[in-house]
């Protein structure tokens, strides 16, 4: 129009970035959905930005530079230090693969679990038409779930029991017994015979005592 200039392309709306996604649950029995955002209050030190990730992982990512020791110094104080450095760090190495250990048999159990009472739930809903959503409250039982910490500890506590890595298997169902058990044979009662007592010591009466001699 005359009254109008010409206007130039309309720039495209700037998107907000997205909010950072926080850590999701871990729980096997109620997994959380990606698309329900961030878990846990600003405060919640699970939550990390990702500065605060890469400077944590920068920090833990440090080694210690190895300290150059010339000959001359390589006394046995040296030599001792260093054997005992190399046997607390093959502990710690077998530490830490008895630990991988135990959490890899715990996913294990815990999937097997899991798959067993999906599969039975799936069951009683198809039987019976019973939805277990509409049973209980999903708030309230995330409410009674465990803390980290307490599973670690369930954890922790399951490594000294011997059964841990190598759980004991299930004892066979007992078989059904063919026929009736035969009664056990019967004794043969044994001939009765009479137990007499040993005749014991004759000793006369002290009144009819005689003195020998006497007639």
């Amino acid at each position: 129009g005359a009254g109008g200039g010409a206007l130039g392309p309309v720039p495209p709306p700037s998107r907000a970035p997205p909010p950072p996604r926080g850590r999701h649950s871990v729980s096997p029995h109620f997994p959380m959905d990606q698309s329900q955002g961030p878990v846990g209050s600003p405060g919640d030190p699970n939550d990390y930005s990702p500065f605060e990730f890469n400077k944590r992982k920068e920090f833990f990512g440090q080694r210690k530079q190895r300290e150059f020791i010339p000959d001359s110094k390589k006394d046995d104080g040296y030599w001792d230090r260093r054997r005992r450095n190399n046997e607390a760090a093959k502990r710690s190495r077998e530490k830490r693969r008895f630990n991988d250990m135990v959490l890899e048999q715990r996913v294990v159990e815990l999937s097997k679990e899991n798959h067993v009472l999906k599969a039975q739930l799936d069951a009683i809903k198809e039987k019976y038409g019973i939805c277990g959503e509409t049973l209980i409250s999903i708030d309230q039982v995330l409410a009674t779930l465990p803390t980290c910490d307490q599973v670690l500890c369930v954890t922790k506590r399951s490594k000294l029991t011997p059964n841990a890595l190598f759980p004991a298997p299930p004892p066979p169902p007992p078989a059904a017994p063919a026929s009736p058990p035969s009664p056990p044979p019967q004794r043969q009662p044994e001939p009765y015979q009479e137990r007499l007592p040993a005749p014991e010591a004759y000793y006369p009466h002290p009144a009819h005592y005689e003195p020998p001699g006497s007639v």
